[in-house]
């Protein structure tokens, strides 16, 4: 009975360090206080990081040396939180931060145009409209050309009687075994 206690406390204990290492969060915005969906959350020097759900929650390792837990995201002001205080908090507040931009200007570039002179496809179309009627086939009274013709023709599941047939004779090589 000592022994399963024991068992009992020990793995217990285990489970409560393993839980005690992460830190749960929500991140709001401090007008509304909605969620912030999706704000990036890390510790400053250990490099751990991850990035809030849609609701703005969030699950995240704690370091063991001590460090400084920043939550940033855009339209908000980054939040730098001491370790020791990260842990005790459960909600993060956001403050929003108006970011006043500098003007832009927008400016149409010239299309560049091709000239006719210099586009290859003009030039080659150009050509063979010039030869057109030195090249038409109505007016030869004989011409001569390369034909090749190629037919694959897929037999997998062909049967005796269909090998037969008078349409496969010229082809009757491709079932010898």
């Amino acid at each position: 009975m000592i022994k399963r206690f024991g068992l009992i406390l020990f793995f217990s204990s285990f489970a409560i360090v393993t839980l005690s290492q992460t830190l749960k969060g929500k991140v709001i915005e401090n007008v509304v206080e909605t969620s912030i969906p999706f704000a990036n959350i890390f510790w400053k020097n250990s490099g751990i990081g991850n990035t809030a759900d849609q609701n703005g929650d969030f699950i995240i390792k704690i370091p063991k040396e001590n460090d400084s837990l920043i939550i940033s995201t855009n339209g908000f002001k980054d939040l730098i939180i001491a370790k020791e205080k990260a842990i005790t908090q459960k909600t993060f507040v956001l403050e929003a931060e108006n970011i006043q931009l500098d003007h832009v200007d927008i400016v149409l570039k010239k299309r560049i145009r091709r000239k006719r002179k210099t586009d290859p496809a003009y030039l080659l179309h150009k050509r063979i409209v010039k030869q057109r009627n030195q090249n038409d086939l109505k007016r030869r009274n004989a011409y001569q050309c390369n034909v090749y013709n190629k037919i694959e023709i897929d037999l997998n599941n062909v049967d005796s009687a269909t090998k037969k047939d008078i349409l496969f004779k010229p082809i009757s090589f491709v079932f010898e075994d």
